[in-house]
C-alpha cells in the first residue's frame, strides 16, 4: 500500500497527538468532573445553536407574514437535547464514554495501517504494533466497563489518551525519519543515474 507522507501530515500528527495527551491530563486529573464537564458544555452549544435558529426562523416568519409557525419550529429538536445534555449530564456521559472508546479502537486500527503503509520507507520494529493494540484493548474496556467504576474507568481513558499520544508521536517520528532517508536515498540514485548516462554518452561520442 502507498501512503503520501509530508511534513504536513507529520505536522499535523504530532498537533492530534499533542491535543489527545492534554485531553489525558485533563480526564486523570478531574475524573469525576471531566466527561461531565465535556457533556454540559456540547448541551449548551446544542442550547445556544438551537435557540438561535429558532430566533432567526421566527423573524422570518414574521416578514414572510405566515401564521402557520412551521418556520418556527426549526431548532426545538437542538433545545430540547441542549437541555437534556446540561439537565441529566450523567446519563449522557456514559454515552460520550462509549464514544471515546469508539474513537480509541478507530485510533488504533488507524496506527496499525499506517505503520504497515510505512513499511515502504523501511523496516518497522515490531514494538510500535504492540502499541495500538494495547489502545485497542483500553478502547474495548472503556466500551463495556466489565470492572470498577465509572470514575477509574475515565482514568483508564485517560492513561490510554496519554499513551496513545506518547506512541503516536515516536511511531511518527520513527516514520517521518524513514522517510527522509528514503527521499535521500532516491534523490541520490537520481544524480548516480544521471551521471552514468552522461559518461556512457561521452565514450561513445
Amino acid at each position: 500500500m502507498k501512503i503520501i507522507y509530508s511534513k504536513t501530515t507529520y505536522r499535523n500528527a504530532v498537533y492530534r497527538a499533542l491535543i489527545s495527551i492534554l485531553i489525558g491530563i485533563v480526564l486523570i486529573i478531574w475524573p469525576h468532573v471531566a466527561l461531565k464537564t465535556i457533556v454540559i458544555v456540547i448541551g449548551a452549544l446544542f442550547l445556544l445553536t438551537g435557540m438561535m435558529a429558532f430566533i432567526m426562523s421566527y423573524r422570518q416568519q414574521q416578514a414572510a407574514q405566515r401564521s402557520d409557525g412551521l418556520l418556527s419550529l426549526n431548532g426545538i429538536g437542538s433545545i430540547i437535547l441542549g437541555i437534556l445534555l446540561v439537565s441529566i449530564p450523567l446519563f449522557f456521559t456514559t454515552v460520550l464514554m462509549i464514544i471515546l472508546g469508539c474513537i480509541l479502537i478507530l485510533a488504533a486500527i488507524a496506527q496499525l495501517a499506517t505503520l504497515a503503509a510505512a513499511r515502504q520507507f523501511g523496516p518497522i520494529a515490531a514494538i510500535h504494533y504492540f502499541y495500538p493494540i494495547i489502545i485497542l484493548l483500553a478502547g474495548l474496556i472503556v466500551i463495556f466497563k466489565p470492572w470498577g467504576s465509572a470514575e477509574y474507568v475515565v482514568i483508564i481513558l485517560g492513561a490510554t489518551a496519554i499513551f496513545y499520544g506518547l506512541t503516536d508521536l515516536i511511531s511518527q517520528y520513527r516514520i517521518n525519519k524513514l522517510r527522509k532517508k528514503a527521499h535521500a536515498t532516491e534523490q541520490q540514485n537520481k544524480m548516480g543515474g544521471d551521471s552514468i548516462e552522461d559518461t556512457d554518452y561521452e565514450e561513445v561520442k
